[in-house]
């Protein structure tokens, strides 16, 4: 099974000492090599721009801990300047816990086995030949409607981002906080156990990761104080959110985050928002910071409706 990502989080990520964290699966971290010409390169990993850092052709990055066994893929974007012209270069290339995977930009073709080709496109379908229907068509059957679904890029939010957005978002012990893209509960888990939060629910559209969830709120003791919902996070209403305090968003993309950018406009007075990587369109941010964790940077965006 291999798994994308678009919002990287290729970290070094600290351990975070949690009770609930011991019925996690076998992890370790992966490590990817980059080789860059040696010119002023704008490096992006999953749309993340890196530090540019000129002159040098070999960097290298680690994972958080990833799941034994299973594959992910990263996508990796070069851009410098060539006599005169610029030069583009991307790959997609599946790395695994524990392993050392390379690629190396400087080349215009690498045939590394851990470089994802392209999907070819898909042929338009050959047109039947015209005949005139010998009774008149059914009616086809409905289709049933398509379950929710969630982003198969996913990699969990590093330890201290997860703490970052909850310490900017002032979780006290009276809050009612709501997660919405919550994954595979680190941080609804962590409000509950970490931040004592009274109540905390948590929306995401994958169940399998929301069972990898209730079993990390059960083995934190805290199944009474955390409850997941499946369904697509861009559904969201002010009515599921009427009694929230404080609302996290998470593992979504920029589209996302615009789809829910009216609803989260229409919330009660004093709710505080909390955004990872992403501005919400047509809100205004109290506080914006960023954290650093193994040359990448994380934005954190806090706001508070008045």
């Amino acid at each position: 099974m291999t798994a994308t990502h678009p919002l990287l989080r290729l970290a070094l990520p600290g351990l975070l000492t949690l009770c609930w964290a011991v019925a996690a699966p076998a992890q370790d971290k992966a490590k990817l090599k980059v080789y860059l010409p040696p010119t002023d390169v704008q490096l992006e990993i999953q749309g993340v721009q890196l530090k540019k850092k000129d002159g040098v052709i070999e960097r290298i990055f680690e994972s958080p801990p990833l799941e034994i066994g299973k594959g992910y893929v990263y996508d990796i974007k070069a851009t410098w300047m060539e006599n005169g012209k610029a030069v583009t270069r991307e790959r997609s290339v599946k790395v695994m816990a524990g392993k050392t995977t390379e690629v190396d930009l400087r080349l215009v073709t690498d045939n590394s086995p851990d470089i994802v080709p392209p999907k070819p496109p898909e042929k338009p379908p050959e047109k039947p030949p015209e005949k005139p229907p010998e009774k008149p068509p059914e009616k086809p059957p409905e289709k049933p409607p398509d379950k929710p679904k969630s982003p198969e890029n996913y990699v969990a939010t590093p330890p201290e981002v997860v703490n970052f957005m909850l310490e900017l978002g002032k979780i006290r012990e009276s809050d009612v906080v709501y997660v919405i893209g919550c994954a595979d509960g680190s941080i609804a888990n962590t409000a509950a156990v970490k931040f004592k939060a009274r109540k905390v629910i948590g929306v995401d559209a994958n169940a399998d990761r929301l069972t990898t969830a209730r079993k990390n709120a059960e083995a934190g003791k805290v199944s009474d104080k955390v409850e997941f919902r499946l369904g697509d996070p861009t559904k969201t209403t002010n009515k599921d959110l009427a009694e929230a305090t404080v609302v996290l968003l998470d593992n979504m993309s920029p589209k996302q985050f615009g789809d829910l950018a009216p609803m989260l406009k229409k919330l009660k007075v004093g709710t505080r928002i909390v955004a990872h990587n992403f501005e919400i369109p047509g809100l205004k941010f109290t506080d914006k910071r960023q954290l650093v964790v193994s040359e990448l940077e994380y934005d954190v965006f806090l706001y508070e409706l008045k």
